[in-house]
């Protein structure tokens, strides 16, 4: 049986089931955005705090619907899946690609009030709620969605990381995809993986500037890591799924503690799980990212076909 809030889209022919995708351990997707979701509703603008229209296509277009049900209750929320963009300089969100899992429940009546009367309040309530879940500071998590992705055997971070370096690839023009400008071969780690991975593909898949794809319909393994490592800053599926882990285990009341010089808590960073490409060099000592980890071999074990 499906999840409510799919159920609720396909009745109203907004979602084709076939447009859904789960894990069989309690998570369902949809892949397409939100955006499109309001678009075959009739509905490309919205309005912000301050009352402007926003094109939905600039702002929610790389923000997904997910559920976790582990039991008979289904919570809501959302990820999203950025390729690199380039229209910050427009009214729209920023260009930094990655993934982002958000572990805040996104009440889903926002969302149908809307699509059932797109009405000037509505649309900007639902905006809130969506900034609420995505962004705001100060939220709290929902405890089955940290139940879930605190698990080593989710499967849920694995399908989504496959999603993204699928939707990443699509974007690729003449087999060719330029890398993000945040990533750098001056990051040692992210430089030395790609070497590995061209090596063991047997040519050259990144050079450093571009990525190259055969076919982009039918990713290789080594085309789908490079796109991973420069674009999340993950060299592996597994790598992925601990980092994903990582931030869910770190929902602990005592890091909601503001610390001196620090502009958010720690619980702030952790409740939303944010892989891209960071610069600082003290995030390659983060354990997600160093073979032979714990939770990089917890991972490995649970997973081995990864």
């Amino acid at each position: 049986m499906l999840p409510t809030c799919f159920s609720q889209l396909i009745s109203r022919r907004l979602l084709e089931e076939t447009a859904l995708r789960k894990t069989g351990d309690g998570f369902v997707t949809a892949v397409c955005s939100l955006s499109d979701i309001l678009s075959r509703a009739g509905i490309h603008t919205f309005y912000n705090a301050q009352g402007e229209a926003r094109r939905c296509d600039r702002y929610f277009d790389d923000w997904y619907l997910y559920t976790v049900s582990p039991q008979e209750e289904s919570v809501v929320s959302l990820y999203k899946m950025r390729e690199q963009e380039a229209d910050a300089h427009l009214p729209a969100d920023a260009d930094t690609p990655g993934v982002t899992i958000c572990f805040i429940a996104f009440d889903f009546s926002t969302l149908l009030r809307c699509l059932d009367a797109p009405s000037k309040e509505n649309l900007q309530a639902l905006n809130q709620e969506i900034n609420r879940v995505v962004a705001l500071r100060g939220q709290r998590h929902h405890p089955l969605l940290k139940s879930y992705w605190a698990r080593t055997s989710a499967k849920a971070p694995y399908l989504i990381a496959q999603l993204f370096t699928q939707h990443v690839a699509s974007f690729a023009v003449n087999g060719a995809l330029p890398v993000p400008p945040r990533y750098t071969p001056r990051n040692r780690r992210l430089r030395d993986f790609i070497e590995r991975n061209n090596q063991a593909a047997g040519y050259v898949i990144c050079d450093h500037s571009m990525i190259f794809i055969q076919d982009s319909q039918h990713l290789t393994r080594h085309e789908a890591l490079a796109l991973l490592a420069t674009h999340t800053a993950n060299t592996s599926l597994h790598s992925f799924a601990a980092e994903v882990q990582y931030h869910a285990r770190c929902l602990q009341p005592w890091l909601r503690l503001q610390l001196p010089g620090m502009k958010k808590t720690l619980y702030d960073s952790a409740v939303r799980a944010d892989m891209t490409i960071d610069s600082s060099a003290w995030h390659n000592l983060l354990p997600f990212y160093r073979a032979g980890s714990k939770c990089l071999k917890a991972q490995q074990d649970v997973h081995p076909n990864a």
